[in-house]
């Protein structure tokens, strides 16, 4: 059985350097700085937008299916396709980096993205993506994915995998959900993950935008917000 296999007749061959790689690059535990940041959540909380497991799950769902999620997504399949062609990668980097719906936003993904380039020189000290210039989190993973040879379906799975995964433990650092909840969203968005990760690796870059407006309007009071953990 091949690492990724998602119906009968979509099998993907995923070798076994890349799919470590995938797994280390996009575990909680890789300097990103991605503990530090809610997305939003820790507003919405806050403002008692999200009072259930229930309601954050549908939250994530909303993100994954019309917002950063899928967004993203579409930004880390083209990464991928035009990981060899610096000036096509640095303006879908542009367009990333313009699509940011607050200041905390674009920090979240600007300085996830060049800690996840200098991190990952560990393995390849060659890589030089960065041309000067920072690079949004997705763009970084899609452009790497492609280097390492890793299929564009896992790497855009992947991404969203670990994606999601970031803003459940970060309801679980706010005290909202334990583990158990936490597991059972996760298990419960694996559909919505395959399905955003599956559309995105064939999407135009035309599609990238989101209608998420009340994750946007929580991002942008989050700034303000008196007392908080979380930078984003």
């Amino acid at each position: 059985m091949n690492a990724f296999a998602y119906n009968d007749k979509s099998v993907i061959a995923l070798n076994p350097h890349a799919f470590v790689r995938l797994q280390a690059w996009l575990s909680p535990a890789f300097p990103t700085g991605g503990f530090a940041y809610s997305h939003g959540l820790e507003q919405a909380y806050e403002c008692g937008r999200i009072n259930s497991v229930d309601e954050l799950t549908q939250w994530l769902k909303g993100i994954l299916h019309n917002g950063a999620g899928r967004s993203d997504a579409i930004i880390c399949a083209h990464s991928w396709k035009a990981h060899a062609d610096h000036f096509q990668l640095s303006e879908i980097a542009s367009l990333c980096e313009a699509m940011a719906s607050s200041s905390e936003r674009h920090l979240e993904t600007m300085a996830q993205g060049d800690a996840f380039l200098q991190a990952v020189q560990v393995w390849d000290k060659s890589i030089d993506l960065n041309g000067g210039f920072q690079k949004p989190l997705s763009v970084a993973v899609g452009a790497i994915g492609a280097r390492i040879e890793s299929p564009i379906i896992a790497t855009v799975t992947a991404f969203l995998q670990a994606f999601m995964s970031a803003l459940i433990q970060a309801a679980q650092r706010l005290g909202q959900i334990g583990q158990k909840a936490g597991v059972q969203i996760l298990s419960t968005l694996e559909p919505d993950i395959i399905q955003t990760a599956n559309i995105a690796a064939s999407a135009p870059l035309s599609e990238v935008g989101g209608s998420v407006f009340m994750s946007d309007i929580m991002s942008m009071q989050h700034e303000t917000q008196h007392s908080r953990i979380f930078r984003s």
